[in-house]
């Protein structure tokens, strides 16, 4: 038998005892809302509460939380469901496959890179014809209906927290913000090459090899530069005290590194030049400082 499929069932008119709300109704603007707020969390929430109606009233072994985190898999069946007990407010099989095709698409496209994964945020939309479909079935005046529906002061703080959290994601996947990792220089974007040719952190013709800062919402704060000709640290470039140390590859004698051990500690490396100076650059614990030291080792080394 097909995953996708159910034997026959009885309908709602066959039953003996007739719920008075079917499946998990929910306004669409509080599922629209909900879903954005949870980066795409709550759908599963609904998928569980629908399976686990079917599960109740057909007594079915449908084992509810394997079909919500299978949920890509099983939307179809929980459409085909619904068509076959209320065919007012169903699809045809037709749609109902395009529907569970673009669910399935839009959770894999969350595998994809940089930023074209943020398709999968909308994986809720395939949804809607569904959240409609049970709606349907259902009076919005009814205690359950308008409870779900509602919006209670314990969305607030999820409201807040949620759509900060999405304007992070969106900035970071979108290169709005500076990347927390060592980058390599090819996906620096055109504004951010700029910068640092104004503040004379690279030269005009000078290529960026890897970078890598870690201010939250800029690239004042601080920053290591790997370029073809030097390795290049600062710190908060615009303010009273900005701290500025560079060293031409042939000037380095030694590179002393002492790498991250745990999650709350950085890397750290002395720069020690041929005149005795030295500087010291900086990387997060998880910033992928390897990669850096790597490349400055074979450039110095030529």
């Amino acid at each position: 038998m097909s995953i996708l499929t159910y034997p026959k069932e009885p309908g709602p008119e066959e039953l003996r005892d007739p719920p008075d709300t079917w499946y998990f109704p929910v306004s669409v603007t509080k599922f629209i809302g909900m879903s954005v707020f949870t980066v795409g969390m709550y759908p599963f929430y609904w998928f569980y509460r629908n399976w686990r109606f079917v599960g109740d009233r057909y007594d079915r072994e449908v084992w509810p939380l394997v079909r919500t985190f299978f949920s890509p898999i099983f939307y179809f069946s929980l459409l085909d469901h619904i068509d076959r007990h209320h065919p007012d407010s169903g699809s045809p099989k037709s749609v109902q496959w395009i529907l569970a095709g673009a669910y399935l698409a839009a959770n894999v496209a969350s595998g994809l890179p940089d930023p074209y994964w943020l398709v999968s945020m909308f994986a809720f939309v395939p949804l809607l014809p569904a959240v409609v479909a049970i709606n349907r079935m259902n009076d919005p005046e009814r205690s359950e209906m308008a409870a779900n529906s509602r919006w209670r002061l314990r969305h607030v703080p999820l409201v807040l927290v949620g759509g900060l959290l999405l304007l992070l994601v969106v900035a970071d996947a979108t290169s709005l913000l500076p990347s927390a990792s060592v980058i390599p220089g090819s996906e620096l974007r055109a504004s951010d090459i700029r910068f640092l040719r104004s503040e004379g952190l690279i030269a005009e013709g000078e290529e960026v090899v890897y970078f890598y800062a870690d201010g939250v919402v800029s690239l004042r704060a601080h920053g290591v530069i790997l370029s073809d000709r030097r390795l290049v640290t600062y710190w908060n470039l615009g303010s009273d005290d900005p701290y500025y140390a560079d060293a031409l590859f042939e000037t380095i004698q030694e590179v002393d590194v002492t790498l991250s051990t745990a999650w709350h500690e950085n890397t750290y490396a002395d720069i020690i030049l041929d005149d005795g100076s030295r500087f010291t650059v900086m990387f997060a614990p998880d910033a992928g400082a390897d990669q850096f030291f790597d490349e400055l080792a074979r450039r110095r080394a030529r």
